[in-house]
């Protein structure tokens, strides 16, 4: 049963227009209201800190093998100017075709190297390596290949703006990795676009947007690919999900959720704290933080493994946390460590709150 807390973010726009004209599209929630939020339980439930990577950023051991600045391959001449920072690193996106399990397998962290590099404003292709580096659960993901990859050029002009598209394929070990960038000169001002571990903004003039991709086979099928996201969504609004578990405990999952124009919001899944059968935990290893949504989130599914088992149980899933409605009963399982379930855990209540 969903209880929204106080304070909490009505249904967007776009929702309440749709539960207008269709019916079946939305509808209100059969919980009661309540005036407490999330409620600490004795724990802290404050944020990733300071804008830095959950566990797994950049001093992670999983990246110890990434190149240095130095494997750039380009020419010091072409005239944009891209820079990445320390904080340049990304997680796997959710997809809303996958189930829990895929989303715990197809889990990968990419870090862009921290450095100064060059791009080209003609058409190319030219040979170019932009360092990077990937970090899989267990270690170090796919490495660069030592074979150059390659960076294509095209444009389009807009009263006086110039909208530069670049697309770049990069050969990794028994993997392929392709970046967009698209950076927007203003007039005659040649852009310096940063990439810093932020999410694009989809509403924002910031004059540069991006996409990264993954292959984790030699050859690229349709519908095998994993995209890239924020790690944090730092600046996004969080929603905290508290689950009360009866006897066994209680389990809050901290979600940050993005903005977007039309499809299914961004999100960033950042942390789970709680007490399990009577041993706190506080997770917060992109690794071991599971979330699948439905379309627009309005169905949320969540695990969490634990860094070690408890009583013989490696982590929590709780499936069907619905933040405007109560159509589908919430269900939660005590799971192993590949998220096969173990037994089923008693759903008291749900609260659901909006910072």
């Amino acid at each position: 049963m969903l209880i929204p807390g106080l304070p909490s973010a009505p249904a967007p726009a776009w929702l309440l227009v749709c539960a207008t004209a269709l019916s079946g599209c939305g509808g209100t929630s059969s919980g009661n209201p309540s005036d407490q939020g999330a409620s600490d339980g004795g724990r802290d439930l404050g944020h990733v800190d300071g804008g830095g990577q959950p566990d797994g950023g950049v001093t992670d051991p999983r990246f110890a093998h990434c190149p240095s600045s130095s494997a750039f391959v380009g020419e010091s001449s072409w005239p944009i100017a891209l820079s990445a920072t320390e904080g340049a690193v990304y997680c796997t996106r959710f997809s809303e075709g996958r189930t829990l399990k895929e989303e715990l397998a197809a889990k990968v962290q990419l870090r862009i190297v921290a450095g100064a590099y060059r791009l080209p404003t003609s058409a190319g292709p030219y040979p170019f390596v932009l360092p990077m580096c990937l970090a899989v659960a267990d270690g170090p993901g796919p490495a660069l290949s030592g074979a150059d990859g390659s960076i294509a050029h095209s444009s389009s002009m807009y009263e006086q703006d110039t909208y530069h598209q670049l697309h770049v394929t990069q050969p990794l070990v028994g993997a392929s990795f392709t970046a967009d960038l698209y950076p927007t000169q203003r007039g005659a001002v040649l852009p310096t676009p940063t990439i810093d571990g932020s999410p694009y903004d989809p509403f924002g003039d910031s004059g540069f947007s991006f996409g990264f991709s993954l292959c984790l086979a030699a050859s690229c099928e349709p519908g095998t690919e994993i995209y890239f996201d924020s790690c944090t969504h730092e600046d996004s609004s969080v929603h905290l999900h508290e689950v009360q578990l009866g006897d066994d405990g209680d389990v809050t999952f901290e979600l940050r959720i993005g903005e977007s124009a039309a499809s299914t919001e961004p999100a960033a899944y950042v942390r789970a704290t709680g007490t399990f059968r009577g041993t706190d935990f506080d997770q917060r290893d992109f690794f071991k933080l599971v979330y699948n949504p439905s379309h627009h989130h309005f169905e949320r599914h969540f695990a969490v493994l634990f860094d070690a088992p408890i009583d013989g149980v490696c982590g929590i899933e709780v499936e069907n946390l619905e933040p405007w409605d109560d159509y589908q009963p919430d269900a939660a399982y005590a799971v192993d460590c590949a998220l096969d379930r173990l037994s089923t855990l008693t759903v008291e209540s749900h609260t659901w709150t909006v910072e």
